[in-house]
């Protein structure tokens, strides 16, 4: 087995790598799905899906009390 060599490290400055902006991308690396997310038409289609998804979720969450609900007003009306 060989002996490990002492290495000193060095500080890296690693805060160029993470001051890159959204803006500094260039359009090589923006393209499909991003692109299409930032557009105006993209953004209205989230919004859509997230409507549709959370009435979807309290819809399935909430049905059974829903139906119980709906059984005690359709007894109380028929008899």
């Amino acid at each position: 087995m060989k002996k490990r060599k002492c290495v000193k490290r060095r500080a890296v400055n690693n805060n160029k790598n993470c001051d890159k902006q959204v803006s500094d991308i260039s359009d090589d690396e923006n393209q499909g799905f991003g692109n299409w997310l930032q557009s105006s038409k993209g953004v209205a289609y989230m919004k859509l899906f997230i409507t549709v998804n959370v009435i979807l979720m309290f819809m399935t969450l909430c049905w059974p009390r829903i139906a119980d609900v709906m059984g005690i007003i359709a007894s109380f009306f028929t008899e």
